[in-house]
């Protein structure tokens, strides 16, 4: 060992916390990806771990149980997901003076791979319990999120506050009803005439209606 390696040792090597953050990082990455491409069901942990270029046994190491790792990426997907609406909306910024500016937002949400794996992940949770409950937290603060970047939309300020609530919940599981049944019901021309009549109908809640 030199004097270079006893001083500047700790600045050039990862720490053991820091690769156990990285190894866990490239599993739940992994993880996502894997659900994405082959669906909830065809997920496994072999395939999963493989992907991240890791050992079966290097998730075991991290999470007690699949169901814990899954968990966790289910918990992931959800932080991506809030992440992405934030950048869509800062992004539109003052372009959101209509609410066919919204939902038009919305709908490139909607549209992202990583809601695919989120709507896995929902299916998946109908028959696991312990995924079931870590989503029902998950989406309860992702949608508490979303109330609060719904009230930077124009006109909102004139809806109760359990007005408000309803509207964003409605348009959020409108579309994701939508994103489910796309693919066994590609009519584009519905999609454009439900987006007009739902704006139509919430222009009446805009300060100069």
């Amino acid at each position: 060992m030199t004097w270079s390696n006893v001083i500047y040792g700790d600045l050039v090597s990862p720490t053991q916390a820091e690769r156990r953050e990285s190894t866990i990082a490239r599993l739940l990455g992994s993880g996502i990806d894997t659900i994405a491409e082959l669906g909830y069901s065809r997920a496994s942990v072999q395939r999963i771990a493989k992907r991240a270029g890791l050992s079966y046994g290097a998730l075991f190491r991290h999470f007690p149980t699949v169901g814990d790792f899954m968990a966790e990426v289910a918990r992931e997907t959800l932080r991506r997901q809030l992440a992405t609406v934030r950048a869509q909306f800062d992004r539109a910024g003052d372009r959101l003076a209509e609410f066919e500016d919204v939902m038009a937002v919305m709908r490139s949400l909607k549209e992202e791979p990583i809601n695919a794996v989120l709507y896995e992940l929902m299916v998946a949770a109908r028959t696991d319990e312990q995924l079931r409950e870590t989503l029902q937290v998950a989406v309860a603060e992702y949608g508490a999120q979303m109330v609060e970047l719904a009230r930077s939309v124009p006109g909102t300020d004139r809806l109760s506050e359990s007005e408000l609530i309803t509207l964003v919940f409605m348009i959020t599981d409108m579309f994701d009803g939508e994103a489910l049944v796309k693919t066994l019901r590609p009519y584009p021309e519905l999609v454009a005439g439900r987006d007009e009549l739902l704006a139509k109908l919430l222009r009446g809640y805009r300060p100069d209606a």
